[in-house]
């Protein structure tokens, strides 16, 4: 088939899909029509009530123990006007709208060309469609899709991608605010003028912001900061993040005539003004009111606020106020703030929210995602360069971009799973000037085939890592009611082993299809306790230490490998005032000894809930809490003592200096909400296993539990 054929077929149907209305929030019509459409050519669909999309579609024949590649895109569009259906048309080698609203393209037009390529004959593996909702305004789609969609994914590529040739592999933290402000208002007969700033060419509020393009609605508030005005309203663009092109005031004025130095101003800095008396009834803001609104818009950081220092070419915090309005007496401005790392992220929140504390703003709304925090050297990445370079004669780079992407989502749930980004050419993104590159939609196709036909030739029932989980149930008849099966059969790992299961035997049963069990109970009903499902069958288990003192408790639980042993341990609690210190430092002695033993056999992983804290940033308020069970320095020596005796704290291992990052909270003081939690669940590795780490995870995002999962990969 000739390239203008395949471009042909895939604009068709994305004309198609364009001119169904799909915003941030109402993308359900879409999502149904993409639902029959998908099932129309062969897969098999399910929908949840968000209009989130998964879709399977099987693997050539004989290609069944392939990779299963996942191929993931948003529905919805920025609409800047209205929402409408979007007429396109073809313009010189560009897909472009008819100039009445964005094109919509980033995603959607390379998702459809996904689409088209699977009607296609050639040798590829089983294949999933994620298409999620939401993915303009926080990625709220993802945030909420049911984790197992992930089950069985081996790689995952992202269909958001502004320039051919690029290959996402990270991104930035995110941040959508509301702050809102009540007015107090009086009518007044005073003569009022609407004036409104256009023309501005807007944007996407990351890849743009650092035009210095202008924001019209801080322009707006410069001009009446300065001047002699009242203020009944305050309106201007869109959603938080797309650069504004327009904004506009109801204002009363001592001296219209400045309207012209105002025009020539906004004419000059590249848009337009128009002014006109406003005939409808007013009720200016009081003054205190409009001083805070103003001093609150012009306090509000906007564009690059600051530079990553080891890319000083690259933002690395921006923020953008996206949109203002006026409705029912209160005056709210939409922020979108974007971070790289999560950390400038959080200084930028916390610096907004100490200027509406002066401004009298409160914060009405908010949604946040994580960084991406991918990796330029992850396997795919590498021969995706591979295969481009080899195709186009031409090198393919990496970037991490300052934007949003589901993929921080996603990864988040499967830290394992290899993940990259990329997509066709798109100019001026979110925006009425939005177009898209024609020729690149075959280049883009070849890319996605000749990628999936080489993982087609992997066999995935062998060589992919394997996944270890370890998670503090805290009772574990209690967690089976708050979803601990579905978050089992989610992580869908190789080992996962439980602490503190508070049960005798035959209190209850699990089935648990393609694991073998293995349980150790406390002779204390109700009390500590501990398991071990494993898809592997081991060559031995031990339980307990091999210790009278140490084994009425049900502690230890040791399985054997033929590559490694696998230790699953609920060390003791020091208890409150150091009650018990004394038996947890001769139970860390000999626990160590018992590690450094097997360790001469075969290397070992030690997994579980260690009950310390072992550096300050392994808690939120060290100083606080120093000297308190769990925190104490007998206690941190100890592990101190075991990690210098040849075992690795595997996440520190990979993430040295990162903070909050925590494993347990308190149930008092709204300790989760606050993140003001302790790191006390470990996966510790003998340091020759170290080279055979690909990941190590904590997930706080699961509940059901004082403590979230924490997990290991390791390519043995």
């Amino acid at each position: 088939m000739d390239t203008s054929q395949i471009i042909h077929e895939i604009t068709d149907t994305f004309m198609q899909l364009a001119a169904i209305p799909h915003p941030s929030g109402q993308e359900q019509a879409l999502s149904t029509h993409l639902a029959n459409l998908l099932r129309s050519r062969g897969g098999t669909v399910e929908m949840d009530d968000h209009g989130n999309l998964r879709c399977d579609f099987p693997a050539t024949a004989g290609l069944d123990s392939a990779p299963m590649v996942c191929i993931q895109g948003h529905s919805d569009m920025v609409y800047v006007t209205q929402p409408c259906s979007v007429h396109c048309r073809v313009q010189d080698g560009w897909l472009e709208s008819d100039g009445r609203s964005p094109l919509g393209a980033g995603s959607l037009l390379a998702l459809t060309a996904a689409l088209w390529l699977l009607q296609q004959p050639f040798a590829h593996g089983p294949v999933r469609i994620l298409l999620t909702t939401g993915g303009e305004q926080g990625m709220t789609g993802a945030q909420v899709m049911n984790p197992q969609w992930l089950n069985g994914v081996r790689y995952l590529i992202g269909t958001d991608g502004l320039q051919l040739g690029q290959l996402t592999t990270g991104a930035s933290a995110g941040c959508c605010q509301s702050w809102s402000r009540p007015l107090t208002t009086t009518v007044t007969q005073e003569p009022c003028w609407k004036v409104t700033f256009t023309g501005f060419p807007g944007g996407h509020s990351a890849l743009d912001l650092d035009k210095k393009q202008i924001n019209p609605i801080r322009l707006l508030g410069m001009l009446l900061i300065q001047s002699d005005v009242k203020i009944v309203s305050l309106s201007g663009g869109s959603t938080w993040n797309v650069i504004p092109s327009e904004a506009s005031a109801v204002i009363t004025i001592k001296d219209p005539n400045i309207f012209t130095h105002w025009k020539s101003l906004v004419r000059t800095l590249g848009g337009w003004m128009e002014y006109e008396p406003f005939s409808g009834s007013a009720a200016i803001w009081s003054p205190i009111d409009q001083q805070a609104a103003l001093d609150f818009l012009l306090s509000l950081p906007s564009g690059i606020t600051a530079r990553l220092p080891e890319h000083p070419e690259l933002p690395a915090c921006s923020s953008n106020i996206g949109r203002v309005d006026c409705a029912d007496n209160k005056l709210t401005y939409h922020v979108l703030l974007r971070g790289t790392p999560q950390q400038a992220l959080d200084r930028a929140a916390s610096g907004c929210g100490l200027v509406a504390d002066r401004c009298g703003f409160d914060l009405t709304y908010e949604i946040r995602y994580p960084t991406w925090e991918g990796d330029h050297e992850n396997p795919l990445a590498q021969q995706m360069l591979r295969l481009w370079q080899t195709r186009n004669q031409t090198p393919m780079t990496t970037v991490a971009a300052h934007a949003g992407s589901e993929l921080s989502i996603l990864t988040k749930l499967r830290s394992e799973l290899p993940a990259v980004s990329t997509g066709i050419t798109i100019e001026h993104p979110h925006s009425l000037r939005e177009r898209a590159k024609l020729a690149d939609l075959p280049v883009y196709v070849q890319l996605l085939q000749d990628t999936l036909e080489l993982l087609a030739q992997q066999d995935d029932r062998k060589g992919h890592p394997m996944k270890l989980i370890s998670w503090n149930v805290n009772g574990l008849r209690a967690c089976l009611k708050k979803g601990f099966e579905d978050v089992f059969h989610f992580f869908e790992a190789d080992l996962f082993c439980l602490q503190e299961t508070k049960l005798q035997a035959d209190q209850i049963t699990l089935d648990l299809p393609g694991y073998h069990q293995y349980w150790n109970y406390a002779e204390q009903k109700g009390y500590s306790g501990t398991a071990v499902f494993s898809k592997q069958e081991p060559l031995s288990v031990r339980y307990g230490l091999g210790i009278s003192e140490f084994d009425t408790e049900g502690r230890l639980i040791t399985l054997e490998f033929e590559e490694f042993y696998f230790v699953c341990c609920y060390t003791p609690n020091a208890q409150s005032e150091l009650k018990r210190i004394d038996y947890r430092m001769t139970w860390e002695d000999a626990l160590q000894s018992y590690l450094q033993e097997l360790d001469k056999v075969k290397p070992v992983v030690y997994a579980g809930d260690l009950n310390v804290a072992h550096t300050e940033i392994d808690l939120k308020n060290p100083k606080r809490n120093r000297g308190n069970p769990g925190f104490s320095d007998q206690e941190r020596e100890k592990m101190t003592q075991l990690l210098s005796s040849g075992f690795t704290d595997t996440f520190r291992h990979l993430y040295p200096d990162r903070t909050g990052a925590y494993s347990w909270w308190s149930y008092r003081f709204n300790a989760r909400k606050n993140n003001a939690g302790w790191r006390i669940d470990y996966f510790i590795v003998s340091d020759r296993l170290v080279p055979h780490i690909t990941g190590a995870d904590i997930y706080p995002e699961i509940l059901g539990s004082d403590h979230c999962p924490v997990g290991l990969s390791l390519d043995l």
